[in-house]
Protein backbone atom coordinates (compact mmCIF):
# COMPACT_ATOMS: atom_id res chain seq x y z
CA UNK A 1 0.00 0.00 0.00
CA UNK A 2 2.79 2.66 0.42
CA UNK A 3 3.97 1.71 -2.78
CA UNK A 4 0.52 3.30 -4.15
CA UNK A 5 0.37 5.74 -1.72
CA UNK A 6 4.11 6.82 -3.14
CA UNK A 7 3.08 6.42 -6.58
CA UNK A 8 -0.41 8.67 -5.96
CA UNK A 9 1.36 11.24 -3.99
CA UNK A 10 4.29 11.95 -6.89
CA UNK A 11 1.60 12.22 -9.14
CA UNK A 12 -0.16 14.95 -7.32
CA UNK A 13 1.61 18.03 -8.71
CA UNK A 14 1.05 16.85 -12.32
CA UNK A 15 -2.21 16.18 -12.44
CA UNK A 16 -4.92 18.72 -14.23
CA UNK A 17 -8.30 18.99 -13.02
CA UNK A 18 -9.59 19.10 -9.45
CA UNK A 19 -11.71 16.20 -9.53
CA UNK A 20 -8.77 14.31 -10.91
CA UNK A 21 -7.05 15.61 -7.71
CA UNK A 22 -9.73 14.94 -4.88
CA UNK A 23 -9.76 11.70 -6.15
CA UNK A 24 -5.61 10.86 -6.10
CA UNK A 25 -5.69 13.11 -2.93
CA UNK A 26 -8.73 10.31 -1.49
CA UNK A 27 -6.82 7.39 -2.45
CA UNK A 28 -3.58 9.02 -1.13
CA UNK A 29 -5.46 9.34 2.77
CA UNK A 30 -7.24 5.75 2.56
CA UNK A 31 -3.68 4.18 1.19
CA UNK A 32 -1.49 5.95 3.63
CA UNK A 33 -3.30 5.09 7.02
CA UNK A 34 -4.64 1.19 6.40
CA UNK A 35 -1.35 -0.15 7.51
CA UNK A 36 -2.64 0.99 10.94
CA UNK A 37 -4.76 -2.07 11.95
CA UNK A 38 -1.58 -4.39 10.98
CA UNK A 39 0.78 -2.08 12.66
CA UNK A 40 -0.94 -2.36 15.84
CA UNK A 41 -1.52 -6.43 15.80
CA UNK A 42 2.09 -6.83 14.89
CA UNK A 43 3.07 -4.49 17.94
CA UNK A 44 0.89 -6.70 19.88
CA UNK A 45 2.43 -9.91 18.74
CA UNK A 46 5.46 -8.22 19.27
CA UNK A 47 6.21 -8.29 22.75
CA UNK A 48 4.81 -10.57 25.85
CA UNK A 49 3.41 -8.37 28.95
CA UNK A 50 0.72 -5.89 29.10
CA UNK A 51 3.22 -3.81 31.07
CA UNK A 52 5.41 -4.14 27.77
CA UNK A 53 2.23 -3.44 25.44
CA UNK A 54 1.29 -0.51 27.37
CA UNK A 55 5.25 1.37 26.71
CA UNK A 56 5.22 -0.03 23.48
CA UNK A 57 1.84 1.44 22.20
CA UNK A 58 3.31 4.49 24.29
CA UNK A 59 6.53 4.40 22.48
CA UNK A 60 4.29 4.17 19.42
CA UNK A 61 1.56 7.02 19.60
CA UNK A 62 4.55 9.59 21.06
CA UNK A 63 6.83 8.52 17.47
CA UNK A 64 3.22 9.20 15.43
CA UNK A 65 2.51 12.42 17.37
CA UNK A 66 6.97 14.05 16.76
CA UNK A 67 6.37 12.89 13.10
CA UNK A 68 3.02 14.59 12.68
CA UNK A 69 4.66 17.89 14.46
CA UNK A 70 7.61 17.54 12.60
CA UNK A 71 5.96 16.72 9.74
CA UNK A 72 4.36 19.96 9.82
CA UNK A 73 7.32 22.10 9.74
CA UNK A 74 9.26 20.07 6.94
CA UNK A 75 6.25 20.28 4.70
CA UNK A 76 5.78 24.30 5.50
CA UNK A 77 9.44 24.51 4.34
CA UNK A 78 9.45 22.25 1.18
CA UNK A 79 5.83 23.95 0.26
CA UNK A 80 7.67 27.06 0.87
CA UNK A 81 10.51 26.45 -1.88
CA UNK A 82 8.29 23.95 -4.29
CA UNK A 83 4.97 22.37 -4.21
CA UNK A 84 6.56 19.70 -6.55
CA UNK A 85 9.30 19.33 -3.80
CA UNK A 86 6.51 18.57 -0.87
CA UNK A 87 4.53 15.88 -2.93
CA UNK A 88 7.90 13.99 -4.18
CA UNK A 89 9.44 14.45 -0.81
CA UNK A 90 6.32 12.79 0.63
CA UNK A 91 5.90 10.37 -1.77
CA UNK A 92 9.71 9.26 -1.33
CA UNK A 93 9.21 9.22 2.39
CA UNK A 94 6.35 6.81 1.95
CA UNK A 95 8.41 4.56 -0.10
CA UNK A 96 10.92 4.37 2.40
CA UNK A 97 9.01 3.39 5.12
CA UNK A 98 7.54 0.47 2.64
CA UNK A 99 11.30 -0.80 2.03
CA UNK A 100 11.87 -0.64 5.79
CA UNK A 101 8.82 -2.20 7.17
CA UNK A 102 9.47 -4.98 3.95
CA UNK A 103 12.98 -5.60 5.63
CA UNK A 104 12.16 -5.42 8.96
CA UNK A 105 9.41 -7.73 9.01
CA UNK A 106 11.04 -10.81 6.86
CA UNK A 107 10.12 -13.97 7.98
CA UNK A 108 13.25 -14.91 10.53
CA UNK A 109 13.49 -18.71 11.84
CA UNK A 110 12.42 -17.89 15.67
CA UNK A 111 14.40 -20.42 18.65
CA UNK A 112 12.35 -23.43 19.97
CA UNK A 113 12.63 -23.27 23.98
CA UNK A 114 10.67 -25.87 25.67
CA UNK A 115 7.24 -24.16 26.36
CA UNK A 116 3.84 -25.19 27.60
CA UNK A 117 1.44 -27.07 25.21
CA UNK A 118 -0.58 -24.62 24.78
CA UNK A 119 2.19 -21.78 24.90
CA UNK A 120 3.36 -23.58 21.72
CA UNK A 121 0.53 -24.34 19.58
CA UNK A 122 -0.04 -20.73 19.80
CA UNK A 123 3.25 -19.82 18.97
CA UNK A 124 3.15 -21.77 16.14
CA UNK A 125 0.21 -20.99 14.79
CA UNK A 126 0.65 -17.40 15.04
CA UNK A 127 4.31 -16.44 15.69
CA UNK A 128 5.54 -13.43 17.71
CA UNK A 129 6.15 -10.42 15.65
CA UNK A 130 7.61 -11.10 12.18
CA UNK A 131 6.05 -14.23 11.64
CA UNK A 132 2.55 -12.76 12.52
CA UNK A 133 -0.21 -13.58 9.70
CA UNK A 134 -0.42 -9.73 10.26
CA UNK A 135 2.95 -9.02 9.04
CA UNK A 136 3.25 -9.30 5.47
CA UNK A 137 0.12 -7.00 5.40
CA UNK A 138 1.48 -4.36 7.45
CA UNK A 139 4.32 -4.14 5.49
CA UNK A 140 2.97 -4.16 1.60
CA UNK A 141 1.28 -1.44 3.37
Amino acid sequence: MELSAAGLTAIVPYLGSFPTIVAAVGLIGVTSHIYRPAAAAVLLDSVATNQQRLAAFGVFRAAMNIGAALGGVIGGVLASTSHVELFLGNAATCLLFGVVMAVLLRDAPQPRSDQDDADAQADRRWGTGRRSPTAPWCASC
